[in-house]
């Protein structure tokens, strides 16, 4: 029953196995040797398979990686073994074609049994880990053949699991390098879940203990703010607020992080007697922090858990043909200094849009040696064009990740083909009825009310331009735009920095008036005055590539 249950493992693993079990340097230097040893190095005892190399013994016991052995002085995987492999594969070539006919590609025994065995196999950390992330939502990709299955599992990284169809989880393999892991686990999950036997929902504590300590922390910290009040703020609760920020993130609770980091603005801002800042907005967001904590801690069961966590920036998944438009750029700043670069894409086959951005905090940059406008004139995507090439192209992602907030990564090993465009709006969804476009944005806001007020980008074609109006005491600037049938829009700048005041100089360059033929892209949002386009750059009839209004 070995041997059969070895010649079965041996049919389903290719090179690709091999590869992401050794790699390829020993993948070339095993084939080499395999290829000078003969296909009759191989012997058989009738339970294992066994070859000599280089004066060295190897053994095959069992259907696996883990079974092999080699007496050379290597203290891992060496060369022989690989050898051993590709001799076996073609040694017993019959016995091989056989097995692979009489398996087929049924749903084995392993997989359809008690999970008892396979929680033994994998761990129950790792089995307890991996149901936790398919309660949050997190589901690898699966590439299902005759063989097995090829998945790709993104959580911090992007993992690649191999699982052979006869041999399961014990003979599988992961780019994480593990003998044991969640990857392999949250696999054999969504296999289960395919065919009705696991559910996600049963996972009763889907948070780590580590995100359930945060949430505490972060808990007792709101209880104190409120005590202590505005005026009792010290230094010392916004130092630990910072901290419990970043402890947040680091849990994989980064929509709270985010909240944090965005009420402690608030309250330096507050601190600073800035304009822009007002207690309605504290309260605002302190209110929707105490929303998103109480929900997590409760688990509510209409929300998915993914949407009150968030999306770690980490968590990217790999991507191949991905067809972008470059659309435009913006340099912008954050209230507390922060900066960056993005460049927005838009994708015509997913109908959704995407950025690539380059950032730096002020601690990240006390030398003051990163300057936005040089990384746009002379930065690049990976390997691939210039940044400034980027607008008014089309992009092929041959390979890449993306995240699911829409974030383009730089990571190696993207690959991607550029090519200007003739037309840059040709394929770009211009909004004409601005009545709809606030009915599609009240949509987005109820699809997730526990997520921070959306930006959605948007372009959009004007008619008519109204009179600008500016004040000085909210540094609000705004002016009114319709669309041909008459519904009205208003563009809204916050001037509270070099770089917004850039904006508004440019958008007063265009007088008021007949504005037709304007496109215009930026990203829609909520304002207390009411719904406003943030504008980004601007596109005229004719023109060979957008404006932007900041670079």
């Amino acid at each position: 029953m070995t041997l059969a249950s070895i010649d079965a493992w041996l049919a389903e693993i290719g090179d690709g196995d091999i590869e992401d079990w050794a790699n390829k340097g020993l993948l070339r230097r095993g084939r080499k040797l395999a290829e000078a040893s003969g296909a009759d190095a191989v012997e058989t005892d009738g339970e294992r398979l066994t070859t000599r190399l280089d004066g060295h013994r190897q053994t095959l016991s069992g259907p696996g990686f883990d079974r092999l052995d080699c007496g050379c002085p290597a203290t891992a995987t060496c060369h022989h073994l690989v050898a051993l492999l590709l001799l076996a594969k073609t040694t017993r070539m019959a016995t091989i074609d056989e097995s692979a006919a009489a398996a087929g590609a049924a749903d084995p025994d392993w997989l359809l049994g008690d999970e008892a065995p396979l929680v033994r196999s994998l761990g129950r950390a790792h089995w307890d880990r991996a149901g936790r992330w398919m309660r949050l939502g997190l589901v690898p990709e699966l590439e299902e053949g005759p063989a097995g299955w090829v998945a790709e599992v993104t959580e911090r990284a992007s993992e690649r699991v191999r699982m052979a169809r006869s041999a399961g989880p014990e003979a599988a393999t992961c780019t994480c390098g593990a003998p044991r892991c969640s990857h392999r686990a949250l696999v054999v999950l969504e296999l289960r879940r395919r065919l009705g036997l696991f559910d996600p929902a049963s996972v009763e504590n889907a948070l780590s203990r580590e995100q359930t300590e945060s949430l505490a922390a972060i808990e007792r910290w709101m209880t104190q703010l409120a005590a202590a009040g505005l005026a009792g703020l010290s230094p010392a609760m916004t130092d630990q607020g910072r901290v419990l920020a970043t402890a947040a993130r680091q849990a994989d609770l980064p929509r709270v992080g985010a909240l944090m980091a965005a009420l402690l603005d608030l309250l330096e801002q507050d601190r600073q007697g800035r304009s822009f800042a007002d207690v309605r907005g504290i309260g605002g967001t302190l209110a929707a922090l105490r929303l998103l904590v109480g929900s997590l801690e409760k688990a509510v069961p209409q929300v998915p858990l993914l949407r009150l966590t968030g999306v770690n920036r980490a968590l990217y998944r790999k991507v191949a043909g991905l067809r972008l438009i470059g659309v435009a750029a913006e340099h912008w700043q954050g209230r507390l200094g922060q900066e960056g670069i993005s460049v927005h894409c838009y994708a015509p086959g997913e109908g959704r849009w995407y950025r690539l951005t380059e950032t730096r905090r002020p601690l990240q940059d006390q030398q003051g040696q990163w300057d936005p406008v040089e990384v746009w004139r002379h930065g690049r995507w990976a390997e691939g064009p210039p940044l400034r090439e980027l607008p008014a192209s089309e992009v092929l992602l041959r390979t890449g990740w993306v995240s699911a907030e829409g974030r383009l990564s730089g990571r190696p090993g993207t690959r991607l083909e550029h090519r200007a465009l003739r037309d840059p709006a040709a394929e770009l969804p211009v909004e004409t009825d601005f009545g709809a476009l606030r009915g599609r944005f009240a949509e987005v806001m109820v699809e997730d009310l526990m997520a921070p007020p959306p930006r959605l980008p948007v372009v959009i074609r004007i008619a008519q331009a109204g009179s600008r109006q500016f004040d000085p005491q909210t540094q609000w600037w705004t002016q009114p735009v319709t669309d041909p049938n008459g519904a009205e829009l208003t563009i809204g700048i916050l001037v509270r920095n070099p770089v917004s005041a850039l904006k508004r100089q440019r958008m007063e360059t265009r007088a008021p008036g007949s504005a037709q033929g304007w496109r215009l892209f930026g990203t829609l949002y909520r304002a207390q005055a009411g719904l406003a386009l943030d504008p980004i750059a601007l596109l005229t009839d004719g023109a060979a590539a957008w404006m932007s209004l900041t670079l």
